[in-house]
């Protein structure tokens, strides 16, 4: 069951942390944006490390380090960021609540699950079977019951708190703008669509079936600082409460190269 966490306005009000989510909250919320880092989570399970065939370091090369602190100026601008505490290789927030590989698992899966997405075929499910490098995660099977203590712990928690910023925000201003953080390699890797190529400084996308609001001002924008690209495909990497599909209700995706993350831009 989805705790009913407070997540409203003004600071004092907020409810600040739980066990899935920590939030950088404006003494005011004075315009309409929500900033989110749902890929920043670095709480690793000491039973997770156990159970993976992988070492800590390892584990962390799906980790978007570092960008929850290079957004956390957002509140400086009036905006709040949300983010995720937990790490994308235990549970992964952007994606289906249970998008899940069936040969991960010592049994057949429930019939709601999502076994054949183009996700879960690359091994990048709500339960990832492989870092990002291609290197898989688990020793052994893993049990249904298990997973959807995760996720039930920690992925809807999570949406849940983003859900009541994105309204809370829309009811005040009559839009909101969520700008969901993320880094990426500066080279392609082996699971990616550009594996061994050269990427911009930055990366921005939004989400199918939404109004492509200010396109041209926000590359213009962010160009006179970062090589950056806008891509005719949209962006598909979060998954959101009830789809963000209105035009009250707009996502912009940001993917910055790690090495400017790590360097402080």
């Amino acid at each position: 069951m989805v705790p009913d966490d407070t997540v409203i306005v003004d600071s004092a009000e907020y409810e600040i942390t739980s066990p899935a989510w920590a939030l950088d909250a404006p003494a005011e919320q004075t315009v309409p944006l929500v900033f989110a880092s749902p890929h920043s989570g670095a709480e690793y399970p000491a039973s997770f490390i156990a159970a993976s065939r992988l070492d800590a370091v390892a584990l962390r090369r799906s980790e978007d380090a570092f960008v929850d602190d290079i957004f956390a100026i957002a509140t400086e601008f009036g905006a709040p960021l949300l983010k995720a505490t937990f790490p994308r290789a235990y549970v992964d927030p952007n994606r289906e609540p249970f998008e899940l590989d069936a040969t991960m698992f010592d049994a057949p899966l429930p019939g709601y699950v999502n076994t054949a997405s183009p996700r879960v075929a690359a091994g990048l499910g709500t339960i990832a079977k492989v870092v990002t490098s291609g290197e898989e995660i688990y020793r052994g099977k893993l049990r249904f019951d298990e997973v959807r203590r995760r996720i039930d712990s920690l992925y809807y928690p999570y949406h849940a708190a983003l859900q009541r910023l994105l309204d809370r925000t829309r009811e005040r201003f009559g839009v909101c703008l969520l700008i969901d953080c993320h880094s990426m390699p500066s080279i392609g890797g082996p699971m990616d669509s550009d594996p061994g190529l050269k990427r911009f400084d930055a990366v921005l996308g939004e989400r199918p079936n939404q109004l492509e609001v200010t396109r041209d001002d926000v590359e213009v924008a962010a160009s006179e600082l970062l090589d950056v690209s806008v891509p005719d495909v949209t962006f598909q990497g979060v998954q959101l409460p009830n789809r963000v599909d209105t035009i009250d209700r707009i996502q912009l995706g940001v993917e910055v190269v790690r090495a400017l993350v790590e360097a402080g831009l």
